[in-house]
């Protein structure tokens, strides 16, 4: 018996990836030899080089075999896992709907035509796949269902990390938002949230954490252009060579975490601001309300001025913020006893 896992890139810095190690882990708690096979392979993910493999492909496989195929997108073109044999599940973490991308080169045109192959796949899937695993309610309502297959909720394989949060500089307001520069992350909001609430108080700070894709390097210039613009260059800091562990440390820095995104599977990160005692102020879309529970506070408008004013409110009462904290705290901690739980549970059905 063996359990392999299907992923276009294992990338420990961000969600999909951090969902593969855990998956490694619950495979190896069950006694279950297990692999990881991707289409873009150049060196193996740290700690895991006996199992991390280049994608080839064994049609070979035995009827208590596992397959667990991380979908995020149109991927593994040509591979036909309809003649694998043993239990096939898909793995979804959603994608991005291609009219974020619209007005960025060339990009809108590529999305759209990858968006109708992804739905393409998700319907071909369907036909011989045995389960879907979403990691978000939200996730697995987004998608059309056209055959009678199971739908189960599994939660990011990860265990977050909880601090206590640090005495503040009640001289100096720092924001911060840890994410990569995409349009759906919807960065310039962040930036306008920011000019309001430095008009108002100008010892203030905002730190924008996160990676840079290639094909996203026009958006992130025009971020960067953006700020110029504002006269804020030296209010407001890019960190984008960061590697995971410190930007997670980073986060324990800030006054406020703030999530200006209209596009989540799950939200990882907003898990990872809970961890560390800092208060999370986020934009109510996609998955954030289910991934945020009872913890932080959730807007439904982006009236940039109001918020200014609250996040200053809210600064100012330290009752308020210890509120906020000890939700925030009781939100990561429950999901930290029962992710394990969760997936094993899942799996345990699929066992031949």
């Amino acid at each position: 018996m063996k359990a392999i896992q299907y992923v276009s890139e294992w990338n420990q810095n961000d969600g999909v990836g951090n969902d593969v190690l855990g998956w490694c882990e619950i495979f190896d708690s069950l006694g279950i030899e297990n692999q990881v096979k991707t289409e873009k392979f150049t060196k193996p993910f740290p700690g895991k080089e006996n199992i991390h493999k280049p994608l080839e492909i064994d049609y070979a496989s035995k009827e208590d075999d596992i397959h667990l195929l991380h979908f995020g997108g149109f991927s593994f073109r040509g591979i036909d896992f309809k003649s694998f044999s043993g239990a096939k599940i898909l793995r979804y973490h959603n994608y991005t709907p291609t009219h974020f991308f619209k007005g960025i080169d060339d990009l809108y045109v590529s999305f759209e035509k990858s968006e109708i192959l992804t739905e393409l796949s998700l319907a071909s899937y369907q036909i011989y796949f045995d389960a879907i695993f979403g990691d978000s309610n939200y996730n697995l309502s987004s998608l059309y269902i056209m055959n009678d297959i199971k739908l189960i909720k599994v939660p990011i394989q990860k265990y977050f990390l909880t601090n206590p949060a640090k005495t503040r500089n009640k001289t100096k307001l720092k924001l911060g938002y840890l994410s990569r520069f995409s349009p759906q992350k919807k960065w310039e909001d962040l930036l306008e949230l920011f000019f309001h609430l430095h008009s108002i108080f100008p010892e203030s700070e905002l730190y924008c954490i996160g990676k840079i894709p290639a094909f996203l390097e026009t958006y992130y210039l025009n971020l960067s252009k953006i700020v110029e613009k504002m006269g804020l260059s030296s209010k407001i800091h890019f960190l984008t060579s960061i590697h995971e562990t410190d930007a997670i440390k980073s986060l324990n820095q800030l006054d406020f975490f703030i999530s200006m995104s209209e596009h989540e599977g799950f939200g990882l990160p907003l898990l990872e601001a809970f961890g560390q005692g800092v208060p999370v102020l986020a934009y109510s879309q996609g998955a954030t309300p289910e991934t945020m529970q009872q913890g932080g506070i959730l807007f439904q408008k982006k009236d940039f001025r109001s918020l200014a004013y609250l996040i200053l409110e809210l600064w100012n009462s330290t009752s308020m913020i210890e509120t906020i904290r000890n939700q925030q705290y009781e939100v990561v901690n429950q999901h930290n006893l029962t992710y394990k739980s969760l997936a094993k549970t899942a799996i345990t059905s699929y066992i031949r």
